[in-house]
């Protein structure tokens, strides 16, 4: 069986979303993680988490029963409204995939579908990076609507720019293999521990790919031009090969799977388990290094840069003002303009 293809979240430095992977709840990033993917995780007292996975289970197999029983028609009514709360969100993924069981809807029941619908299911298949799917969807739009369907113009705004979108190949990562295993989970070297890093557990690994690098601007602005999305702020602090930043996990998920559709691979985002296990690589320090942060170790806030040697080690010091203030720190005067040119 083939290897699943991984791509790592993107580095963020501010607040995410709150269904980061597997997490309910965002983490305060660690100064080892400037420069690093990272996931988040929420772990619960065992027996909470067992009470409450019980709930779920019930809960879910109960809607489950009380919806398959609901007409066809309403059913669609109830994965639009899902998809239009998800489409508040930016969440186009999530909206796809409730527009996608609409469709298999109307297939299965021979249901007559707005027209109106085949025009926004066009228009957030492309925000979800399926181009082809936004192609068969406002062409038949056309097709049905005609001239006089209400979104004629924009229908052919939005054929043209999917048409352009099909000729923007995307850049693939470069792909390394981790080998399957075991490790301690969580926060192995008992220093300055977070209280979802405990306790710690093993878990086990079965073998994946994973990118060997972070995905970058240069990448991720393939993807926003290809399917009409804002492009990422990078601060000021440059784009080109730096590692993206300021996305959210729903920007994340469209990019990978635009990146699958692309491609006709199979990419998506490692589990929180899975980044942690490439991450440590083995090790059970509180960074890759040893257990203290130490002075010019990393490029990063806090990391002891200002008034390091080398060029990239000012670049993150020294590229920003002191905090309240629009000059940089007094060590870095002259510095930080001359690094980034």
């Amino acid at each position: 069986m083939p290897m699943m293809r991984i791509i790592p979240i993107f580095s963020v430095f501010e607040d995410v979303q709150p269904s980061v992977l597997v997490s309910k709840e965002t983490t305060t990033i660690r100064a080892h993680q400037c420069l690093s993917v990272f996931a988040f995780n929420d772990k619960r007292d065992k027996m909470q988490g067992v009470i409450s996975s019980i709930f779920v289970l019930f809960s879910l197999g109960f809607f489950t029963v009380a919806s398959a029983q609901l007409p066809p028609e309403i059913m669609v009514d109830k994965h639009l409204l899902e998809a239009e709360q998800l489409i508040e969100k930016k969440d186009y993924v999530g909206a796809f995939k409730q527009m996608n069981q609409i469709v298999g809807l109307q297939k299965e029941h021979n249901l007559t579908l707005l027209e109106a619908f085949l025009f926004k299911y066009a228009q957030v298949a492309l925000k979800a990076g399926s181009l082809r799917t936004t192609l068969d969807a406002v062409q038949k739009y056309l097709v049905t609507a005609g001239k006089k369907g209400q979104f004629y113009k924009e229908a052919l705004a939005l054929l043209n720019k999917a048409e352009q979108a099909a000729q923007i190949t995307p850049l693939e990562p470069e792909m390394v293999v981790i080998r399957s295993g075991r490790f301690r989970m969580g926060c192995v070297s008992g220093i300055d521990c977070y209280g979802n890093e405990v306790p710690v557990h093993v878990v086990s690994i079965a073998s994946f790919e994973m990118s060997k690098y972070e995905v970058t601007f240069v990448e991720y602005d393939r993807f926003t031009k290809a399917t009409g999305r804002e492009r990422a702020d990078d601060e000021g602090w440059g784009r080109g090969r730096r590692p993206v930043i300021n996305v959210s996990w729903y920007d994340a998920s469209a990019y990978v799977a635009w990146l699958s559709s692309q491609t006709g691979k199979h990419y998506r985002l490692p589990s929180e388990a899975e980044w942690e296990y490439a991450a440590r690589a083995g090790s059970t320090t509180a960074y890759s290094w040893g257990n203290e942060i130490g002075v010019n170790r990393a490029n990063c806030d806090g990391c002891g840069t200002v008034g390091g040697i080398l060029r990239r080690q000012l670049q993150w010091d020294c590229s920003r003002p002191m905090a309240g203030t629009s000059r940089p720190a007094r060590e870095c005067e002259g510095v930080g303009a001359r690094l980034l040119e």
